[in-house]
C-alpha cells in the first residue's frame, strides 16, 4: 500500500519527505511483527499531498529512509543511554524554530556554550570537546598548537574563531589584522536591496530597494503566494531597478568635467545586499522566471551591469566587482561580541556611526531570532487575509501589510548605518595599516540596450549565457579575492615558482613545490596570468594599475618527473615590456600562475546565437532542431548505397544488433542520437558510421566534409585515432581523408603519433574545405572555439559575397557534423557547430547524459526544460534515442548495480571476466601486506566498498592515501596480463592494468607522494587522477579514494561529492576490479538540497548493494592508531 501525508503547507519540504519514511519504516516494522500478509508499504515511493492543487506529489524514499533508519539504529540509542548533560548539541540559526530554542539558549548562555561563538559548527564544537575544551572561556585562553585542528571549519577560519572568541568573552570588538577587497572606501551611489523568502511554498516573497543618492525607498510585495504574483512583484522591481539605474546613468553622464569625482576618472555605484541568503533568494528568484517573455527583457537590462559597453567580463569591471555582501565584509575586518549569528539586529547595534545610526528592531513576532529575514508566517496572514493575533492585540491584514513594509525599510536603513559604521572605524586603521578597504570602483555605466532576438528560444540562451558568465566572472573574483597559498590548496594557483632558465625559443623554465603537483592548468590552457607572488590576494596585485595582457602566459607542457617539478610557459607579446617597466621580475622574485580573469566564448556565443536569429547561414533548420523538428524538404543523401556499404563494411567491423540500427540511422536521419553506456562501442561505432558515410559518398561522387567536434581536445582525438586504427587494422584503403586542427596547442594531440591523422594549422581549414569540394572526402576533427575562429575568420576575408555579412561567424561548410560526448556540452556551444551545417547535412550525436554533464553555474527551474544543460540532452528530448545495450567492458558483477540505476537492459558480454594473480613473494614477511590481500585483492570479490571511522580530512586523507598507495604495490606485484598471463610491462600497466580517481586533485597529491615513498619511479607512476579525466577510458582494476572524512566538508560539498553522474563515471571504469575507500562520514551526510539529497542516493545505496559478505578489521592509520574499517563485497558467482 502507498503512503501519503496529507499537509496544509503549499509545498512539499525535506522535513515532510522524512515524516513518510519514518511512516513506511514503521509500518514495516508493524506488519512485519504482526505477521500482516500482503500489508508491506510501498518502499520506493512516498507521497506528499501538500496544498497547491496539484494532488499526492510522488518522491523516492531511498534516501530519507537510509538517513532516518540510521538515526534510529545509531544515533538515537547512543543519546538514550547518555545523561542528558553528556549528550551533544548546538545551537544555531536552524534552531530558531524549534519549541527548545529559548531552553537551549539559555543554558548556552549560563554554560558560556562553544556554539556561542559565530562559526563555531556542531562538528568543530566534538572536536574541540574531545581536547577538553567546553566553553568560549577555555576556547579564549587556549593557545594549543592543535586547538584549531581536527575539521576543516575549525583549520580554515582558525585567526577569526580565535578572535571571535576573545570578543565574544570579554565583550569588546576585535579588529582582525585584515584587509577586504569587499568594499571600496567611498561609492557616489549606494544601492541597498533585501529580499526576504518563505519556505513554505518556496518563493520569494519580499524585495526591498534604496539608493542615495538619488534618495529612493521602495517596497514590493508578491500579492499571494503563487508564481504568478511573485513574477509580477519581480516585474516591478526590475522595472524600478531598470528605471534608477538609467537615471544614475544619465545623471552621471551629465556631471561637470571638472568636479571630484571627474578627476578620481568617474562617479562610481555600488550595490550591498545584507547576507549571502538574499543572494540566494535573488539568485534563485531570476532563475525561475528566466522563461517569462515580459521578464527576459528586464533581466537582459539588469545585466548591462555586468558588460558595460558590452565588453563582458572585462578584468577591470571584476576587480570592481558589482557588489557586496556586507555580512562577509563586516566578518572579514571584526570580531564583534555578539554570540550565535552576525544577524542584522545584533550588528547595527553593535556597529553604529556618528551621525543618524539606526538599530533594526523588528517585533518579536516579525523576525527570527538570530535571522534577518522578516518571519515569513507574518505574509501568509495577508495572503489568506487572516488577522494577526498575539496575547496583547489583533492586527487585520492591512495592518500586518504595513509592519512587514515597516520592517523591510528598517532593514533597509539599518543596511545604510552599518555601512557607514565600518568606514567610520577604518578610517581609524588607515594610519596603522594603511587603508583596510581595498575595492577600487570604476565608473559606473551601462551598456547600451541590445534588441531582443526576437526568437523566445534563442532569447533565452542569451540571458543564460550572460547569467552563467557573470557567475563564473564572480565566482574566479572570489577566488583571486584569497592569499595564493589558499588558491593553490585548492588547485587553482601554482605559488613560488622560481625560474631556472630562459630558453632560446622564448620559454621560461620555472620550478616549483611539489605540494602543487595537483593545480588544475594542463598544457594548452594559454589564459593564464603569471604575477610575482607575495602571498597577497590576486586581486590587490591586478589593482596596481597593470596592464594584464603584458603578464598572460601559455603553459607549454610539465616536467613532473623532475625534482622539484618543472612547467614551462610561454610568455605573450607584451611580457618583455612588462619585465622592462619592473612590472614583473623573474630573477629576483617568486612568482605565482593563475587563471586570467576572461572570457572569450561567451561572446562568441551571442554572436552565433545572434547569426542565427538573423537567419545566417541554414538558420531555419538549425532552429527548427532545436524544436525537434525536421524540415520536410529533407532527403536522407546515400540512403541509396545503405545496404552496399554495409555488406563492404561488413568483413572488417563487426556491429552487434543495436549498433547497425545506429549505423543505418546515420544513413536514413537528419538528425541520429545515439546513447552509448559504458563499454558498449559508441565510439567503435561512430568510426565506422563516419568509414561508410565517406564510402557512399565516394560512390556517388558527391563532396563528404564531416566535422567532429567535441568540448574537449580529448574527445576529438579518441573518435580520429579510433578511425585511424580500424582502417589500419581491416587493412584497407581509406575513403577518407583524417585531420586535426592543432587549435593552440593540447597534449591530447600526442596520442595521434604514428597514425594516418594530420596535424593542421587552424588557418588553413577554408582551403582544406574548398580543395574538399571536389576530391576525397575528408573528416576535420575540432574543438567548438577552433571553428568559430576560421568561421568568423572567412567571413572577414570575403568568403561570403556580401559585404554586409562580415564577422558573421556562421559558415555553411559541413555535409555531416558529428558531435561526440556531446552530454558534456553545452546547448548554446552546441549551436556554434550546428551553424556550420549545409544545405541537406546531418547531424549525429553520441553521448552518455548519465557520465559528466557541462558545468553550469546556476541552477534553473526545472520548466526550462533542457535548454540550459547538454545538447545530448536536449536532443534526445525530441528525437529518437537509439541505445547500445551489449557491454564488452564490465563483468557481471560489475554492471548489476549501473543497470540497475542507470542503463536498464545493459547486458554484460564478459560476465565472468576477473582479474588474474601471480604468486606473492615477500608476504611472508609482512602479515600486513598478506591482510591487504585478503581483503581486497581476491579474484572473485568484483567489488570492494570499504569504509571506516574514526579518522577526520577534508581533501587531503593521509589514512587513504597511504592505503591505496599500499593497493597499487600489491596490485604491481601481483597483477598478470590476462593476454600472456605474465607480469605487466611497466607501459601496459599503466595503459591497461590500474589507476586511481579521486576527486580533489589534492587527494591524488597525497597518493602520488605515497607511492614514490613506497619506491615507484616516476616514469613507472600509474595514472592518479580525477574523474574527469579518466571518462572515456577503462583498466582492469580500478582504486576510487574519495577522501573526504568530515560531514560538514562532504555536506558544503554535496552537489560535487554526492553527484550521481560523477560516481557512475567512477564505478564504470573498471573491467575485472572496483575498490571503492570512503569515510563513514561521507554516508552520514544529509545535504540540505532536496534535488541533492535525492541524487546521492546513487552512492547511499551501493553499499547496501554490496551484500555478499562483509568483513571487520583494523588497520593502522597515520598516526600509528588502530582504524576500524570494513570490507563490503559483490562477489563474482560461479
Amino acid at each position: 500500500f502507498q503512503v501519503i501525508d496529507i499537509k496544509a503547507s503549499p509545498a512539499a519540504t525535506i522535513a515532510h519527505h522524512a515524516q513518510v519514511a519514518f511512516y513506511t519504516l514503521l509500518l514495516e516494522q508493524i506488519c512485519r511483527e504482526e505477521g500482516i500478509q500482503g500489508g508491506t508499504p510501498e518502499l520506493r515511493f512516498g507521497r506528499v499531498w501538500a496544498r497547491n492543487g496539484k494532488g499526492p506529489q510522488r518522491f523516492a524514499l531511498g534516501a530519507y529512509r537510509h538517513h532516518v533508519r540510521h538515526f534510529l539504529r545509531e544515533v538515537l540509542p547512543h543519546a538514550a543511554t547518555r545523561s542528558p548533560a553528556a549528550c551533544g548539541w548546538h545551537l544555531s540559526g536552524a534552531c530558531a524554530g524549534c519549541s527548545y530554542f529559548h531552553h537551549c539558549r539559555e543554558e548556552a548562555d549560563r554554560t558560556g556554550d562553544l556554539s556561542r561563538v559565530v562559526g563555531i559548527t556542531s562538528l568543530a564544537k566534538e572536536v574541540l570537546h574531545e581536547r577538553r575544551i567546553r566553553s568560549v572561556e577555555a576556547l579564549a585562553g587556549s593557545f594549543r598548537r592543535d586547538t584549531y585542528t581536527g575539521c576543516h571549519s575549525l583549520e580554515a577560519n582558525a585567526e577569526r574563531l580565535q578572535k571571535r572568541a576573545r570578543a565574544t568573552q570579554h565583550g569588546k570588538l576585535v579588529e582582525l589584522e585584515t584587509r577586504t577587497h569587499l568594499l571600496a572606501p567611498h561609492e557616489d551611489v549606494r544601492v541597498i536591496v533585501t529580499a526576504e523568502g518563505d519556505p513554505v511554498t518556496g518563493l520569494c516573497f519580499a524585495l526591498g530597494l534604496r539608493s542615495w543618492p538619488p534618495r529612493r525607498e521602495e517596497v514590493f510585495l508578491a500579492a499571494a503566494g503563487t508564481p504568478q504574483a511573485e513574477r509580477e512583484m519581480l516585474r516591478a522591481f526590475l522595472a524600478r531597478v531598470d528605471a534608477l539605474f538609467t537615471e544614475v546613468d544619465t545623471l552621471f553622464t551629465e556631471v561637470d568635467a571638472h568636479n571630484r569625482t571627474t578627476e578620481k576618472g568617474g562617479r562610481t555605484l555600488h550595490l550591498y545586499l545584507w547576507d549571502r541568503t538574499e543572494i540566494e533568494l535573488l539568485r534563485g528568484l531570476l532563475e525561475r522566471h528566466l522563461q517569462d517573455l515580459e521578464v527576459q527583457p528586464a533581466i537582459g537590462r539588469l545585466l548591462r551591469l555586468a558588460a558595460p559597453r558590452g565588453a563582458l567580463l572585462d578584468p577591470e569591471v571584476l576587480r570592481s566587482s558589482l557588489g557586496t555582501v556586507l555580512a562577509d565584509a563586516v566578518g572579514a575586518l571584526f570580531a564583534l561580541p555578539i554570540p550565535y549569528s552576525y544577524d542584522l539586529a545584533s550588528v547595527s547595534e553593535r556597529l553604529q556611526p556618528e551621525e543618524a545610526p539606526w538599530v533594526h528592531r523588528p517585533r518579536a513576532d516579525y523576525g527570527w531570532p538570530l535571522s534577518s529575514q522578516v518571519a515569513f508566517e507574518r505574509i501568509h496572514n495577508l495572503w489568506r487575509r487572516w488577522p494577526h493575533r498575539t496575547r496583547q492585540s489583533k492586527q487585520s491584514p492591512e495592518e500586518v501589510e504595513a509592519e512587514i513594509r515597516r520592517t523591510i525599510l528598517s532593514k533597509l536603513a539599518a543596511v545604510d548605518s552599518v555601512l557607514r559604521a565600518v568606514r567610520e572605524r577604518t578610517r581609524a586603521a588607515r594610519a596603522r595599516r594603511g587603508e583596510p578597504l581595498q575595492l577600487e570602483k570604476k565608473p559606473f555605466t551601462l551598456a547600451e540596450e541590445e534588441d531582443s532576438l526576437g526568437d523566445p528560444t534563442l532569447e533565452m540562451l542569451r540571458i543564460f549565457a550572460r547569467l552563467e558568465s557573470t557567475a563564473a566572472a564572480l565566482a574566479l573574483r572570489e577566488l583571486h579575492l584569497l592569499p595564493s597559498a589558499e588558491r593553490a590548496r585548492r588547485g587553482e594557483c601554482i605559488p613560488g615558482l622560481s625560474l631556472v632558465e630562459r630558453r632560446e625559443d622564448g620559454t621560461l623554465l620555472l620550478e616549483f613545490d611539489p605540494e602543487w603537483r595537483d593545480a588544475k592548468f594542463r598544457p594548452g590552457d594559454f589564459n593564464l596570468l603569471l604575477t610575482n607572488d607575495d602571498g597577497r590576494s590576486l586581486v590587490e596585485l591586478l589593482g596596481r594599475g597593470w596592464d594584464r595582457r603584458s603578464l598572460q602566459v601559455s603553459l607549454v607542457d610539465y616536467d613532473l618527473a623532475a625534482d622539484p617539478p618543472r612547467v614551462f610557459l610561454a610568455p605573450g607579446e607584451g611580457f618583455a615590456k612588462a619585465e622592462a617597466k619592473g612590472r614583473i621580475d623573474l630573477d629576483l622574485h617568486q612568482c605565482a600562475l593563475d587563471r586570467a580573469p576572461s572570457d572569450f566564448n561567451t561572446p562568441r556565443i551571442l554572436a552565433t546565437l545572434q547569426a542565427i536569429a538573423a537567419g545566417k547561414g541554414e538558420a531555419a533548420f538549425v532552429r527548427g532542431l532545436i524544436e525537434g523538428q525536421v524540415p520536410e524538404e529533407w532527403t536522407p543523401p546515400y540512403a541509396e548505397a545503405e545496404d552496399a556499404v554495409l555488406r563492404g563494411i561488413s568483413a572488417h567491423a563487426t556491429l552487434n544488433p543495436d549498433q547497425e540500427t545506429a549505423w543505418r540511422a546515420a544513413f536514413e536521419r537528419c538528425l541520429t542520437v545515439v546513447w552509448g553506456p559504458p563499454g558498449t562501442g559508441k565510439t567503435y561505432l561512430l568510426g565506422w558510421m563516419l568509414i561508410g558515410l565517406a564510402e557512399a559518398a565516394r560512390r556517388a561522387g558527391r563532396p563528404c566534409r564531416i566535422l567532429v567536434t567535441a568540448a574537449t581536445h580529448r574527445a576529438v582525438v579518441n573518435v580520429l585515432s579510433r578511425i585511424a586504427r580500424e582502417l589500419a587494422r581491416a587493412g584497407i584503403p581509406s575513403p577518407l581523408r583524417l585531420v586535426k586542427l592543432r587549435g593552440s596547442g593540447n597534449d591530447a594531440d600526442r596520442d595521434l603519433d604514428g597514425l594516418a591523422v594530420e596535424l593542421l594549422e587552424d588557418e588553413r581549414l577554408p582551403g582544406l574545405l574548398a580543395a574538399a569540394e571536389g576530391g576525397e572526402p575528408v573528416v576535420i576533427g575540432s574543438t567548438v572555439w577552433s571553428l568559430w575562429k576560421q568561421m568568423r575568420s572567412a567571413s572577414r576575408a570575403g568568403a561570403l559575397p556580401d559585404p554586409a555579412e562580415a564577422d558573421t561567424p556562421v559558415q555553411p561548410w559541413f555535409d555531416v557534423v558529428v558531435i561526440d560526448e556531446a552530454s558534456q556540452i553545452k546547448l548554446s556551444e552546441a549551436l556554434i557547430a550546428l551553424s556550420s551545417i549545409r544545405a541537406g547535412g546531418q547531424v549525429i550525436l553520441c553521448g552518455d547524459d548519465r557520465q559528466l554533464a557541462p558545468v553550469v553555474q546556476g541552477r534553473y527551474p526545472r520548466e526550462a526544460g533542457t535548454l540550459f544543460g547538454s545538447a545530448f540532452g536536449h536532443f534526445a528530448a525530441r528525437f529518437e534515442r537509439l541505445t547500445l545495450h551489449e557491454s564488452r567492458r564490465m563483468n557481471r558483477a560489475l554492471i548489476e548495480y549501473p543497470r540497475e540505476i542507470y542503463y536498464p537492459g545493459l547486458v554484460s558480454m564478459c560476465p565472468e571476466q576477473r582479474i588474474h594473480l601471480g604468486e606473492p613473494r615477500d608476504f611472508q614477511t609482512d602479515p600486513a601486506d598478506a591482510l591487504l590481500r585478503e581483503l581486497f585483492l581476491a579474484p572473485e570479490d568484483a567489488v570492494v566498498f570499504c569504509t571506516y571511522s574514526g579518522i577526520r580530512a577534508a581533501a587531503r586523507n593521509p589514512f587513504e592515501a597511504r592505503l591505496a598507495a599500499r593497493l597499487v604495490r600489491l596490485a604491481r606485484e601481483l597483477l598478470r596480463d590476462p593476454d600472456t598471463g605474465k607480469p605487466y610491462p611497466s607501459e601496459r600497466f599503466i595503459s591497461e592494468a590500474l589507476a586511481v580517481i579521486s576527486p580533489h586533485r589534492a587527494q591524488n597529491s597525497a597518493i602520488l607522494a605515497e607511492l614514490l615513498q613506497a619506491g615507484f619511479r616516476r616514469e613507472e607512476l600509474p595514472v592518479v587522477d580525477t574523474v574527469e579525466r579518466m571518462q572515456g577510458n577503462e583498466r582492469e582494476m580500478i582504486i576510487v579514494s574519495y577522501g573526504v572524512a568530515d560531514r560538514e566538508y562532504a555536506e558544503a560539498e554535496a552537489e560535487f561529492l554526492l553527484n550521481p553522474n560523477r560516481f557512475n563515471v567512477s564505478i564504470t571504469r573498471p573491467r575485472s576490479k572496483l575498490i571503492l575507500l570512503m569515510s563513514e562520514e561521507i554516508l552520514r551526510a544529509v545535504p540540505r538540497d532536496e534535488e541533492v539529497l535525492t541524487a546521492s542516493m546513487a552512492i547511499q545505496g551501493y553499499r547496501d548493494h554490496c551484500r555478499d559478505g562483509v568483513r571487520e578489521v583494523e588497520l593502522p592509520g597515520p598516526a600509528g592508531e588502530a582504524v576500524r574499517v570494513r570490507c563490503h563485497y559483490r562477489r563474482l558467482r560461479g
